[in-house]
């Protein structure tokens, strides 16, 4: 699976930490939610479309359902709209339940384990990401408050 966090969102992050350097900021807090419902929103979709085997479709109304049934709820669909609209996907196309519950119910246990390990592997590495932004963010900071001509101390 690719890196959760792209070096946009990393660049995003840094700029909303020090748009908004209050770490209670609800500003802060909506850019942060923002940049993690995308990473996660690409997490799942992955996730998704690296079944094997694959489900019986790839509608969007399929890999939502999917997504409600191993991670207990879907991302927007204007990200799986976004994802979706390249030709040759029948983005509109409904899911055939009875297919797609034949296909899920024999692997359903270990695709739930998968998911929740993907879940968890997404909020440690969403932990790193944000001390990793806000170290980043930090030292902008102090290199602005520094006296032009002046050299940082090497300790």
């Amino acid at each position: 699976m690719p890196p959760f966090f792209t070096p946009e969102d990393h660049d995003q992050a840094v700029a909303a930490m020090l748009a908004h350097p209050a770490r209670d900021d609800r500003h802060l807090r909506a850019l942060m939610n923002g940049i993690k419902r995308r990473a996660r929103a690409r997490a799942v979709i992955a996730f998704i479309q690296a079944l094997r085997p694959a489900p019986p479709d790839v509608t969007i109304a399929t890999t939502r359902a999917l997504m409600r049934a191993l991670f207990g709820h879907a991302v927007s669909s204007n990200d799986l709209h976004r994802h979706f609209a390249t030709p040759g996907r029948r983005a509109n196309a409904r899911a055939d339940t009875a297919a797609l519950a034949a296909w899920l119910a024999p692997q359903l246990e270990t695709l739930q384990r998968a998911a929740d390990s993907l879940r968890l592997e997404l909020d440690a590495a969403w932990r790193v990401f944000t001390q990793t932004a806000a170290d980043a963010a930090g030292q902008i900071r102090r290199a602005d408050r520094r006296p032009v001509g002046s050299q940082p101390h090497e300790s």
